[in-house]
C-alpha cells in the first residue's frame, strides 16, 4: 500500500480506485472523509491489494510480485506469490479449536479449508457464517481478509441456500456496495436508546401512515413478547401488510415503519431471552468479549404475491364463477397463514367465501363465514344483509360438524388471527 499510494506513476490508478470503490464520479475531488473511512474499516484497502487492476492489467498483489521493487529475498518474495491464491466470500464455521484454527466451508463454491487461527476462534461458534478472505501462507491456509465488516451470524435454511446459488462475485467492495455505502449516503435514521422513546416513535409512525386504527404499539409488543407471529421478518411482514397499496407514500410507509419495528423490537423484552431485550443480550456478549450469537433468516416479500391471489379472487367473483372462486379463496388463505400475514379488509374475503358457499347449497359454512366476517368487522353492511337473509329463511339452521370446521382453512386462518388483536372493525 505504502509503495503504490507513494510513487507518482500510479497516482492516476488510485484515483481510479477510489472513485470505482466509493461510486464517484471519474473526475470529481475525493472526499477525504471516505479515504479515513476506508482505511478504518480496511475493506479498501483489501480490495485495492486483492482485487483492483492497475492500468498494467496486474493487482497490485501481483505486480509488486512481478516488479519486486523492495528488492526481496526468494523467501520474502515467496509469501506475495502465495497470497494470489486466494478466496473471498461468505464462509461457514464447521469445526472451531480454540487457538489453533478454524474448519471453513466456503458457501458458493463448496470448497472446504482449514485454516490457521488465534484470535477469531475465541469469537465464534459453529455454524455462524461472515465474510472473509482465505489465502495460502506456505504450506497452508489463513484469513488475510480486513477485519470481518459484518459479524458472524447464523444463517436460517432458506438464507443459507441464497447464498449457496448466488452468482454475486464477492469481494469487499460488493460488501460495501450492499451492507455500507447506501447506509453512510442516506440519512441514517434516528437512534433511541430507552424502550420508551422507541416505542413512541413507533406509535407516531403507526399514525401517520393511518395503521394506528389498526394496531397500537402495545399490541405489537404483545406480538414480540409472546412470540405470537415468530421472529422479526415475521412480525415486519405482518405489520407491512396492513399497508393500503394504494397509498401514494407507500414505499415511505414500508421504510419508516421497517426502521420503527426494527428499533423497537431490540429494546423490547423477550420471554425468550429470559425478559431481556435483543440489545441488552448484545451488550452482556459485548462485555464478555463474544460477539452477539445472531440468526438472519430470509423469506422474500410475501406481499406483492398476496395481492396477486386476491385480485385472482376478484375475477374469479366477476366472472359468478363460484365454484372457481372457492379453490381460489382458499388458496388466498392458505398463503396468508403460511407467511403468517394478513389482508386490509379481510372481512370482505370471509364474506366472499360465504358467498360461494351459499350459492354451492353449503348453508351452514356460509352462515359461519358471514357471522366471522361480522365479528372482525360489524360495521360490515353486505355480510349484515345476507346474514340477516339466511338466518330468517333457514331459522333452523345447524351448524357444520366440528372436525370439518376445524379442517376449513378460511377457520384455521381466522383461529391465528384472532389472537393478534388486529382491528378491522372499519365503517
Amino acid at each position: 500500500m505504502d509503495y503504490y499510494f507513494s510513487q507518482p506513476q500510479f497516482q492516476k490508478d488510485i484515483k481510479r480506485a477510489l472513485s470505482e470503490f466509493f461510486d464517484l464520479a471519474p473526475q470529481s475531488k475525493i472526499d477525504e472523509s471516505k479515504i479515513d473511512l476506508a482505511e478504518e474499516t480496511g475493506l479498501f484497502n483489501e480490495w485495492f491489494v486483492y482485487d483492483f487492476k492497475l492500468s498494467n492489467g496486474r493487482t497490485p498483489l501481483g505486480d509488486f510480485y512481478l516488479t519486486n521493487p523492495d528488492n526481496l529475498d526468494a523467501t520474502r518474495l515467496q509469501v506475495y506469490k502465495d497470497l494470489q491464491d486466494n478466496c473471498y466470500g461468505f464462509y461457514k464455521v464447521k469445526e472451531v479449536r480454540l487457538g489453533e484454527g478454524l474448519l471453513l466451508e466456503n458457501l458458493q463454491t463448496g470448497r472446504v479449508y482449514w485454516v490457521k487461527e488465534c484470535l477469531l476462534t475465541f469469537s465464534v461458534s459453529a455454524e455462524q457464517v461472515f465474510p472473509g478472505r482465505v489465502a495460502k501462507v506456505g504450506g497452508h491456509y489463513e484469513l488475510v481478509s480486513a477485519n470481518p465488516p459484518l459479524l458472524p451470524i447464523k444463517m436460517s435454511q432458506s438464507l443459507e441456500r441464497t447464498y449457496r446459488r448466488s452468482k454475486e462475485d464477492w469481494n469487499p467492495k460488493v460488501i460495501w456496495d450492499y451492507f455500507f455505502r447506501e447506509e453512510r449516503e442516506t440519512i441514517p435514521p434516528k437512534k433511541f436508546s430507552t424502550l420508551k422513546d422507541a416505542e413512541e416513535n413507533l406509535q407516531n409512525v403507526l399514525t401517520k401512515f393511518g395503521l394506528n386504527k389498526f394496531v397500537d404499539s402495545a399490541t405489537i409488543k404483545e406480538w414480540i413478547d409472546n412470540e405470537l407471529v415468530g421472529e422479526l421478518s415475521t412480525s415486519l411482514h405482518l405489520l407491512l401488510s396492513l399497508i393500503p397499496l394504494k397509498r401514494k407514500d407507500y414505499n415511505d410507509a414500508w421504510v419508516e415503519i421497517t426502521e420503527s419495528l426494527i428499533q423497537f423490537y431490540n429494546l423490547c423484552p423477550q420471554k425468550r431471552l429470559g425478559g431481556k431485550s435483543p440489545s441488552e443480550k448484545a451488550r452482556e456478549a459485548s462485555e464478555k468479549g463474544l460477539l452477539p450469537d445472531i440468526k438472519m433468516s430470509v423469506s422474500g416479500n410475501p406481499i406483492p404475491t398476496m395481492y396477486e391471489k386476491y385480485h385472482q379472487v376478484v375475477e374469479s367473483l366477476n366472472e359468478r364463477d363460484f365454484d372457481r372462486a372457492l379453490k381460489k379463496i382458499n388458496r388466498f388463505f392458505a398463503y396468508l397463514l403460511e407467511n403468517r400475514i394478513t389482508y386490509p379488509e379481510i372481512f370482505r374475503v370471509y364474506a366472499n367465501k360465504a358467498v360461494c358457499h351459499l350459492v354451492r347449497g353449503e348453508l351452514a359454512a356460509g352462515k359461519l363465514f358471514l357471522e366471522i366476517a361480522l365479528e372482525l368487522n360489524p360495521f360490515y353492511r353486505l355480510a349484515k344483509r345476507h346474514l340477516k337473509r339466511v338466518s330468517r329463511q333457514f331459522p333452523d339452521l345447524s351448524r357444520e360438524s366440528e372436525t370439518k370446521v376445524i379442517r376449513d382453512i378460511g377457520y384455521q386462518y381466522y383461529q391465528f388471527l384472532k389472537p393478534l388483536k388486529i382491528n378491522f372493525a372499519q365503517k
